[in-house]
């Protein structure tokens, strides 16, 4: 069982929604990679 911080977990969301958002506002699209970020 893992046990991880509510900040932490903030943390890691927040920094893979982030680089989503703004592969689709430079890019128009999310690439795989950032996909897989948020699927983790």
């Amino acid at each position: 069982m893992y046990s991880y911080s509510r900040s932490y977990l903030l943390g890691k969301t927040t920094g893979a929604l982030g680089g989503r958002v703004a592969e689709e506002l430079v890019y128009g699209e999310a690439t795989t990679v950032t996909e897989m970020e948020v699927t983790r």
